[in-house]
């Protein structure tokens, strides 16, 4: 499994997820990212999840309350964000609906969608622009 984010300019953010993803990961590497990008993430537009190349491994509700309050954490940095979630897989589809429902205090304007291009569509991206 692998969880990387990167920019895809200086105002798109992209986490890409491979193989089994398991909330420790997803967690861990959201931490990981902030703790070093925290100054440039105020600047961020829009932050695009990629999670069509995954299945999801050992999620416990905790950790999606761990993303929330990273989420929480770094809205206050940043709290004009859009983000899109691209995720097919059921199981993933509905931990992402809790994320968007607990981190509703970010202000972020955020959207599920079950594919990678009507996510891009949304921000305004394109498949040119990954």
């Amino acid at each position: 499994m692998a969880v990387v984010i990167t920019w895809d300019d200086p105002h798109s953010l992209r986490l890409k997820a491979t193989g089994v993803l398991t909330g420790e990961e997803l967690v861990t590497a959201n931490r990981e990212f902030f703790a070093t990008a925290l100054d440039r993430f105020a600047e961020a537009k829009t932050w695009l999840s990629d999670y069509t190349e995954c299945t999801v491994g050992d999620f416990p509700s905790e950790l999606v309350r761990d993303l929330v309050e990273i989420s929480v954490r770094v809205s206050r940095v940043n709290p004009r964000l859009r983000v899109a979630l691209a995720v097919p897989p059921d199981l993933l589809f509905g931990i992402g609906r809790m994320w968007d429902s607990l981190a509703a205090q970010t202000g972020w304007e955020s959207r599920l969608f079950r594919s990678l291009g009507e996510a891009e569509s949304w921000l305004g991206r394109g498949a040119a622009d990954a």
